[in-house]
């Protein structure tokens, strides 16, 4: 598998849908000129990755990645159909990041996805598996539906918190303001789960010196841990951890 460096060319003054990336497709082609004539959606107007991006090969890669780099909170609809490898996101993103876009049920069932800077609305929307780290905020709708996986949110979260959210783990930096008709009472967390998170994450924020994510994946192994419960509406047992 091949990993690709876009770099934004300009700044991006619209709306931009990029539901169309198969990130899978863009990992198994070899060549620079065929990744650059990727249409960024379905729709017939939809520039090419070459319109809005210098695009390069990373050499020496282990995992099958792709890296962009530039203000990208006008980009929507990312990483939804992901399965594996890793996506790196070296500044903001819009909405729907690793999440079910259009008539589909499902967003990413695989894979880590990290984002250096904000996120938009509806990060991990219907999310089946795999993890998703922002370093800075997140947006109304934060893990809505969520069926599986990770997400990790350093900075401050919208309105609307894990709306629906049936199963999964969803880690905050700050106690998060939700309806006590949806969601447990908070209680602290008895579990070998604390030790094991912050030693297995704590690559992702030195790897990308990410401070905000360091200091609180860190701190999950040294001070105590609050856990919620729910969406109870869906019978969901979903679970919100805590400093």
């Amino acid at each position: 598998m091949n990993s690709w460096s876009l770099e934004l060319c300009h700044p991006i003054d619209h709306d931009i849908d990029a539901s169309g990336i198969e990130l899978s497709q863009l990992t198994a082609e070899p060549q620079v000129e065929r990744v650059k004539r990727f249409r960024l959606s379905n729709q017939h107007a939809a520039p090419e990755l070459g319109e809005l991006f210098s695009i390069h090969s990373i050499p020496k890669s282990h995992e099958s990645t792709i890296v962009l780099k530039g203000d990208l909170k006008r980009v929507h609809c990312l990483g939804g159909n992901m399965k594996s490898g890793r996506l790196i996101v070296e500044g903001n993103i819009g909405n729907y990041l690793g999440a079910a876009h259009g008539a589909s049920r499902a967003g990413m069932s695989g894979g880590r996805i990290v984002v250096t800077g904000t996120a938009g609305n509806y990060v991990g929307f219907r999310m089946r598996r795999g993890e998703i780290f922002v370093e800075g905020n997140a947006g109304e709708f934060l893990a809505a539906h969520l069926t599986a996986g990770t997400i990790v949110v350093a900075g401050s979260v919208g309105k609307n918190l894990a709306y629906a959210m049936r199963r999964g783990t969803l880690v905050l930096a700050e106690a998060p303001t939700l309806s006590t008709r949806r969601f447990s009472a908070p209680v602290p967390l008895v579990s070998v789960f604390q030790n094991l998170f912050a030693k297995q994450y704590a690559e992702v924020a030195s790897n990308f010196r990410l401070k905000n994510l360091g200091e609180l994946i860190a701190s999950f192994g040294e001070s105590s841990v609050q856990s919620i419960r729910g969406d109870i509406a869906v019978g969901g047992q979903g679970e919100i951890l805590f400093r």
